[in-house]
């Protein structure tokens, strides 16, 4: 090998380049890019960024009008402007289960060939949909 080359090879511009080079041209699966951005959306929309920025408590104690100590809270009582944590994972949780099924509803359609395992997957993740649907506005209704 010419000294030329090894010089070239050893300093850290080539390096450089050829990380930059790997960088440019890797290819993530198609599944990983999804599910990174699924799971950026539900946090944020789980009230994740409220719970970095403002740092709320995990749970609330109610006070009893004797001024003895009340129940624990896992949900905030006074109004749609705050949130514990406890509260904002459970919504997480079920925005979570809601995109797992319609991510089964969509592959159900893949199994065209195979009616009951489409069937399977469709109920499935039509029922994941309809409960988190149905537990998110009950939490929101009754709590809020």
């Amino acid at each position: 090998m010419p000294r030329k080359m090894k010089k070239g090879a050893e300093s850290i511009a080539f390096h450089l380049r050829r990380a930059y080079w790997r960088i440019i041209t890797l290819k993530p699966s198609v599944w990983i890019v999804g599910s990174l951005l699924i799971c950026i959306a539900v946090f944020l929309i789980g009230g994740g960024i409220f719970n970095l920025m403002e740092k709320p408590l995990v749970a609330g104690a109610y006070q009893m009008p004797g001024g003895e100590p009340g129940p624990l809270l896992f949900h905030y009582p006074y109004g749609i402007h705050g949130q514990f944590i406890a509260e904002s994972v459970l919504v997480i949780i079920l925005y979570s289960l809601g995109a797992a099924g319609l991510l089964m509803v969509y592959q159900s359609t893949k199994h065209a060939y195979k009616p009951r395992q489409a069937y399977i997957m469709l109920t499935v993740g039509l029922t994941l949909i309809l409960i988190s649907y149905i537990v998110i506005e009950s939490i929101f209704t009754a709590w809020k």
